[in-house]
Order: C-alpha cells, then structure tokens, then sequence
C-alpha cells in the first residue's frame, strides 16, 4: 500500500513540475509581464523563472485568441532596457521616451494607471487594429504595479507647436504657406474623425495640444499618445444627455467615473473643466484651440501685461476669436490676426472662413460644436479653394518675373 502511494506522489509531482524548496525563485513584478517576442507571432510565453504552470498555460491559450497580429504585450524588462531604465537622456517629451525594441525604433509612454479596472488585453487589442494615416500607431504596451506603458513607432520630425514658432529664432516658422497649415489643420481632422465615427469601438482622445500633434519631414500631421485615455480608465462615461441624431447616437455628453480631471490649460472644453463631462465634443474643442494657433501662430494661452492693474492676465484663443466675430468689422480685425509670419500671403476670404470653423469648435455649448467629419469637409472646400488661390498667384508672380 505504501509503494502505492509513493507511486501516486511521483506521478502528481511529475505532471505538475515541482521542484525543490531550494530552487524557488521569488516572484517579482517584471515576472509576471507578459511577452511576445517577434513580429506577427502566435506564440506568447510567461516569464516565470524557468518554470511554467498548468494554469498560465490555460491562461495564455486565451490570450493567444484576444491579441490580433502585430500587437504585442511587452515585458517591463524589455522596455526599461530599451530606455536606459527610463534614462532622462532618451526623453523626447511629457512622460515620453525613444527606445529600440526588437529592432524598431518607438516611442514609449509612460502613464500612471486610473483607479478604475480596465481589460488592459482588450484595450490594447482595439488600440493596435487602428489604421489611419494621421495616427501613430500603437505597436503594443506592458502594465506593471501603477503603470502602464504604451508602445508607438517612432516618427522623426517636430510637434506642431515647434514647428509653428521657434524659441530660438522668433521670426522662423517651418509652417510659412497658407496651404501648408491647412493641410495641417486637414490631416489633424481627419484623424480624429477616424477615431470618434469610424473606428471600432469609437475613441476619445483627451489629449489633443499642439504638442501631440508630430510633423514628420513632409510635414504630414500625425496625432500621437492616442489612447492613453482608454489605457488610463479615464473614458468610460456614463450617460446624461443621449442626442437625438440618428447619425450622432454614440456621441453622448457623459460624467466620467474617475474623481480628478486631467487635461492641458488652454484646450480642455468647458464642461470636461466644470463637471468631467466626457464626449468626442471636448475633442472638438480641443482641435479648435489647435486651428486658432495654426491661424494665428499664438500660443494657446498667452500672459499679457495689464497696464490698469499692473499684473499679468491669461488670454485664451477663443476668448481671442469670440472678440473678433463680436466686433463690427471682423475681417480687417482677421487680417490682423493672421499669423504676421505669413506675410499676407493668404486668401482673406477663406481665412474668415477657416476662423469661422475654429470658432464654431470652440463654442462653449457642446451641443452646438459641429462633429469632426462636418469640419473635415469644412476645411476640405477650404483647402481646394485655397490651393486654387495659390496656382493663380504662382502663375501671376511666374509672368511678372517672365517679363
């Protein structure tokens, strides 16, 4: 009987792989992060010492079928080698560092986790299945203790605000057409049309500043940190106003569930700022504020002097722009607005236009903001009519000079 039960034992211990007290290793945090190791991979492996449970091979049956090709779950060892352990060195931004992992060049951004639980497999996966050319894309991402890490490609170029005015050299712009910063304007809408009508499920941003805004070589306008909100917990509304547009029904004002509002002075919508009332709308308003800098090449917030009071006062663009449409005679007003950097080599009719669109972005009723694929078109007849301004100009200047 007793050579029954040792036989019994040396089964049970063989099939689930014990091993010596003396060759337990501790379990830490980096043990427990998930992998996969190369592109387009079907396999995943958790790093557990040299060991492998019964259950977390159940567990990664199932997450085999959740993560789509080319999304990858990172170890947190791997990400803090790819930065230096997150050496000030490879900053490239708020909470954004360059790295190389298994040999891409990325940008990785490192976020403090919400209080409230999300499916991080889940969000990352709907995360890496968007496609969009005015997007940066997300390649993967690690949560580790009260962080999460998102994975992006890195793209070599300069933010939207760099571009738009230097520190160091106050009378350059890289941004020096007309068409050149409607286009700009063009690519930054139509990426977040993508993400609030046609990606699945529909995404708020939140965090959309000139600064988010990276202008590669070409000066082809990609928005990054996309899906931080999501990640963080921060988007999940729930229901207060349900609007009655057919075509607007998952465009519903909402509270958000976290306490703290978390935002960028200058572009948070008033009723994100109030109450933490969350909708694609606070993203609208935010690229209102972005269209007011690219019109006007001035910061989203501006310290003046008050000669009256002797202190410093906050100007925010769309006081700036409500003033303008208020007064008597907004177009000369608008003319004087425009970026001095352009010169006056812009169509002063379809600037007006352009600052009537920006206007309409950041009106302080949500409800009364257009939807992101209403001022893509906008902007789109504003472009053609301008890039037809500009070939006859050129065409002009090409027949002075030929005489």
């Amino acid at each position: 009987m007793c050579l029954v039960k040792l036989r019994l034992r040396r089964q049970v211990s063989s099939k689930v792989g014990t091993t010596s007290p003396r060759g337990k290793s501790k379990k830490t945090t980096e043990d427990m992060s998930l992998e996969l190791p190369t592109s387009y991979t079907r396999s995943l492996t958790f790093s557990r010492g040299s060991q492998t449970s019964v259950d977390s091979s159940k567990s990664l049956e199932i997450l085999r079928g959740m993560l789509p090709d080319g999304a990858y779950i990172f170890n947190y060892l791997d990400i803090a080698k790819a930065t230096d352990h997150f050496n000030p060195s490879r900053k490239v931004g708020a909470s954004v560092f360059r790295g190389t992992v298994m040999g891409m060049d990325v940008a990785i951004v490192q976020e403090n986790k919400g209080s409230r639980h999300i499916n991080f497999v889940a969000e990352l996966k709907n995360l890496c299945n968007l496609h969009h050319s005015n997007l940066v894309k997300v390649i993967g991402g690690c949560i580790r203790g009260d962080q999460v890490y998102l994975v992006y490609e890195f793209i070599t170029g300069a933010t939207l605000r760099e571009c738009l005015r230097s520190s160091i050299f106050p009378g350059f712009t890289a941004l020096n057409s007309w068409t050149a910063r409607l286009q700009v304007a063009l690519d930054v809408a139509k990426g977040l049309e993508y993400l609030h009508q046609h990606a699945v499920p529909p995404l708020v941003h939140k965090y959309i500043k000139s600064s988010s805004i990276i202008l590669d070589s070409e000066l082809h306008a990609r928005i990054a940190k996309v899906g931080v909100a999501q990640i963080k917990g921060e988007c999940s509304v729930e229901p207060l106003v349900e609007v009655s547009s057919p075509s607007a029904q998952r465009i519903n004002i909402g509270r958000s569930r976290s306490v703290r509002i978390t935002g960028i002075t200058g572009y948070l919508a008033p009723e994100y700022a109030a109450h933490g009332s969350i909708s694609p709308k606070i993203d609208v308003f935010a690229f209102g504020v972005i269209l007011l800098e690219i019109l006007s090449g001035q910061e989203a917030v501006q310290l003046q002097q008050d000669l009256d009071e002797n202190c410093l006062r906050k100007t925010f663009l769309p006081d700036v722009i409500a003033s303008i449409f208020a007064d008597k005679d907004p177009r000369s007003r608008i003319r004087g607005w425009i970026d001095p950097l352009l010169r006056d080599a812009f169509p002063l009719d379809w600037a007006c236009k352009a600052a009537q669109v920006a206007k309409s972005c950041v009106n302080p009723d949500p409800q009364e903001r257009p939807e992101m694929c209403k001022v893509t078109l906008n902007l789109e007849h504003i472009f053609m009519a301008s890039q037809v301004w500009q070939d006859s100009r050129t065409l002009l200047t090409t027949a002075i000079t030929a005489r």
